[in-house]
Parts: structure tokens; sequence; C-alpha cells
């Protein structure tokens, strides 16, 4: 189950990637919570939608995935791992670096992330590359 909980989460990255709009809604929990550097939000499925057609113009490519931990008890799963992406904003690439969990729940049969949070870790500097 802890390879499942993996390859759940890198399924929801290449969601993000991809901008599919109905594997993240197939693979989320709403309402859903998000904690991070703009602080905790629970978000419903309406205002979900409006932030991810709005990032449609940042796109965002994942490099690494990596120090995988997991923990599955019961119908309740937990992921933890570091992340670098490149995020495209207003021309720039922007190399980021953070420490991410997940919290999955199992609901009739299907996986869903009830909880995501993330932990920049190059903290204020930004790198951006070429």
């Amino acid at each position: 189950m802890k390879d499942q909980l993996e390859l759940l989460e890198k399924s929801y990255w290449d969601a993000m990637e991809t901008h599919n709009l109905e594997r993240i809604m197939k693979l989320t929990y709403f309402p859903c919570i998000i904690a991070g550097k703009n602080g905790v939000k629970q978000i419903n499925e309406d205002t979900f939608i409006d932030m991810f057609q709005a990032a449609e113009s940042m796109p965002m490519q994942v490099l690494s995935i990596s120090q995988v931990s997991s923990e599955v008890i019961g119908s309740t799963g937990v992921i933890a791992y570091l992340i670098e992406a490149v995020h495209h904003m207003d021309g720039k690439k922007i190399l980021t670096k953070a420490a991410c969990s997940s919290t999955w729940v199992l609901i009739a049969d299907e996986w869903k992330c009830l909880l995501h949070t993330d932990a920049d870790l190059q903290s204020d500097k930004v790198q951006e590359i070429s």
C-alpha cells in the first residue's frame, strides 16, 4: 500500500503539470485543506477550480521527488517527501525545493487527498534558472 501512496502522489503532480482538472478533482477530497507559506486554507470545490484554472498561466514541471516516507493505518495514508520543481512565472523559470506531505483517505474504494502541506526549503531566496 505504501507504494500506492507514492503512485497517487505522483499522479497528482502529473495532473498539475498537464493541467488535468478532471484527474485532480477525482483525486481530491472536498473541502480539502492546504497549508504552506500562504497560511492554512480549507477549500471547497468551486474555489479549488478557480485556483487551478488561475494557475494555468504558470506551468510547472516536477524535476524530482525524493526521500519518500509513508505510512498507512486503516483507511488513512500519510506520505512525506522532498520535491524539486520548475515554475514558469512572468517569463522566468523559478527553481523551487520543498518538503511536502499529504494525507489520503480511502472513501468508497477510492483514495482522495484530504490535506497537502508544503514547506519551502529555500527560505526567502528564489533561484532563477535559464
